[in-house]
């Protein structure tokens, strides 16, 4: 049953909040404009409350003995699907601001949760002052591609878009585009609404705006018809190839973010940096080996984090499922090189070998690449991968042969060759590269 005060709590709680966080705010700003410097005591201060609060009022956490986070267990989504959400839940949640959320979507996953609103707020600024760092002002329009699904009406015009009901431009844009839609038969569409009237910033899935960007040289525009100021692509691991191509059509433009929707860890990576730095007014965040100690710089292991600003539904200590190489810690500051992705993102060779995707597609140089608008690769048993290929204009045997040939992995795969012409995206609009 809805509470029928939490939408009035949830709206006194958003005018006081801006208040009564100032110097927090202040801090996040300062964070993204002055070269990731931080407050440690302010942080450690907001940990330590956390924790406490947690102790006292969080039935899982009842009997938890110490004071650091190393005295927590790392905790992952299948053990809060075997327990109750109750044994989660602060013990006061009912009067406490906060909204539902969901994330596992892509996965076949699906976890639903609250999220305190202090979190979704710090969120907030989060993100606007990751745009303030792309030189975002008041006049700029940010669009958003991503998993909306238009109706039966909208999908016969062919208007897939549509106008935000909230106008403001930060953090996600007043026009939303569904990537769910987006074909060689509908591209057309999509880039005729987008030069008529044109965005700023594009926020997007890697995926997706590298088919975007390919369809606009199909449809004879070798140079983008208008300027962004900003491209910030978020939710999916992005190959070199892609990132490179991406940059080559329309700049130095690309920004990063890392997040998910427990609303516990936040990263960003910016044009000419080498790796992604988290926030720590966001949370905590680990990298830790699969048995639980903290990796080596240059080790790549699990993301663990906890919130800084969850309360009502505290995430401490979360594996995430997510991969990244450690690059360091200083001062409380998390760097690492890259997100390798899903611990899932794995295929099986013929002798029962688990092969990373990572290394199988992204480590790999494909000459294909260009002409290929999208593919995916399914492994219906082990030693067998079927590529779906969604094919440009200039591809020709030559692609073919090279996928075919890079894929076999030294013979430990067959390969099979599928060309379709579109490729089905997850209930969310990402697009998976591989189905087992």
């Amino acid at each position: 049953m809805k509470n029928p005060y939490n939408r009035i709590i949830n709206e006194l709680y958003s005018l006081i909040f801006p208040l009564v966080n100032r110097k927090w705010i202040s801090a996040i700003e300062d964070f993204y404009n002055n070269n990731y410097i931080i407050n440690n005591k302010t942080i450690t201060k907001q940990k330590k409350k956390i924790l406490n609060e947690i102790k006292r009022n969080v039935i899982y956490y009842a009997n938890a003995d110490g004071e650091q986070l190393n005295d927590y267990p790392v905790v992952t989504k299948n053990l809060y699907r075997r327990l109750n959400e109750n044994v989660f839940l602060h013990k006061n949640y009912v009067a406490l601001p906060k909204y539902k959320m969901n994330t596992g979507g892509s996965t076949g996953e699906p976890f639903e949760f609250y999220c305190d609103l202090r979190a979704g707020l710090i969120d907030f600024y989060h993100q606007k002052f990751q745009y303030g760092k792309m030189n975002f002002t008041s006049n700029d329009k940010i669009y958003v591609i991503n998993g909306w699904l238009p109706d039966a009406n909208n999908i016969n015009d062919k208007v897939f878009w549509r106008k935000k009901k909230n106008k403001n431009e930060l953090p996600f844009g007043s026009k939303e585009f569904s990537s769910h839609y987006l074909n060689k038969g509908n591209a057309k569409y999509y880039i005729n609404e987008l030069i008529a009237s044109p965005p700023t910033f594009i926020r997007s899935y890697p995926s997706v705006f590298s088919e975007l960007t390919k369809f606009f040289i199909a449809e004879g525009y070798s140079k983008p018809p208008f300027v962004l100021k900003g491209i910030q692509l978020t939710s999916e691991v992005i190959s070199h190839q892609q990132e490179e191509f991406i940059k080559s059509y329309w700049g130095n433009i690309i920004f990063y973010q890392y997040g998910h929707s427990e609303a516990a860890a936040i990263a960003t990576k910016y044009p000419d940096e080498e790796c992604y730095t988290f926030s720590p007014y966001y949370g905590i965040v680990e990298i830790l080996d699969d048995n639980g100690r903290h990796v080596q710089e240059g080790e790549t292991g699990h993301i663990v984090v906890t919130s800084l600003n969850n309360v009502v539904r505290p995430f401490i200590r979360y594996d995430t499922g997510d991969m990244a190489t450690f690059k360091g810690n200083s001062n409380g500051v998390v760097t690492v090189y890259d997100i390798t992705g899903r611990v899932q993102d794995v295929v099986e060779d013929k002798h029962g070998n688990l092969i990373s995707i990572t290394g199988l597609v992204f480590g790999q140089h494909f000459h294909a690449f260009k002409n290929i608008i999208s593919w995916q690769i399914h492994n219906p048993y082990k030693g067998k991968l079927i590529v779906s290929i969604i094919k440009d204009s200039s591809y020709c045997d030559d692609d073919a042969k090279e996928i075919k040939e890079k894929l076999s992995f030294n013979g430990v795969f067959e390969v099979s060759l599928k060309y379709v012409d579109e490729i089905d995206k997850t209930i969310s609009g990402k697009h998976r590269l591989v189905i087992r």
